[in-house]
């Protein structure tokens, strides 16, 4: 079992998600943790995998789920 933590203050998302049983990915530049996407990388990056791996971050979406149900993070 998988739990989806949702707000209520945009309780229309929350019916949505209830009533039409679909969820919200949301996009990376739209994530709250600052840390989620990093990737730590020993030495020099190319230039072209740099604008490539934020192109991919551009149009890459997420929703987040967790097995635990007391999970504070989520």
């Amino acid at each position: 079992m998988f739990y989806k933590y949702k707000s209520f203050n945009n309780f229309e998302y929350l019916l949505d998600i209830l009533l039409r049983e679909r969820l919200y990915a949301s996009r990376y530049h739209e994530l709250n943790d600052p840390m989620e996407g990093v990737i730590k990388f020993e030495g020099v990056i190319p230039n072209n995998l740099e604008a490539r791996w934020k192109g991919i971050l551009n149009e890459l979406r997420i929703c987040c789920f967790t097995p635990d149900d007391s999970n504070t993070l989520m």
